[in-house]
């Protein structure tokens, strides 16, 4: 199974080190490369900072665990990839409006509910 992690703050490497205790050896991460945590637990993965040269490489599965603001912003293009299973980390909270308009976005665009 290949999995991609988006986002390597504390809760991306979080779930980077379960997907490692449970013997997990495909895994893919994506980072914008803002996270102040020490990279040297990443040189071992495949680690991309373009979001669809790391979708390219056609994940299983994603976890979603970059700010809860920006979480639609891997999201629908990983819907859209298709193929993937999506593990959104937190709840969108950023705002009712917001949340609407890219739910909106995403029926229309992904044809996901």
């Amino acid at each position: 199974m290949k999995i991609l992690i988006a986002g390597l703050g504390s809760i991306g490497r979080r779930h980077l080190r379960n997907l490692i205790a449970l013997g997990e050896k495909n895994i893919i991460l994506y980072r914008t490369g803002k996270s102040t945590l020490d990279d040297a637990e990443l040189a071992p993965f495949q680690t991309f900072t373009d979001l669809d040269k790391a979708l390219a490489q056609k994940p299983d599965g994603v976890i979603i665990a970059n700010p809860s603001a920006l979480h639609m912003d891997v999201a629908l293009p990983a819907a859209r990839a298709g193929g993937a299973n999506l593990l959104i980390e937190n709840r969108y909270r950023t705002s009712w409006t917001v949340w609407l308009y890219y739910k909106r976005h995403w029926i229309s665009t992904a044809n996901v509910p």
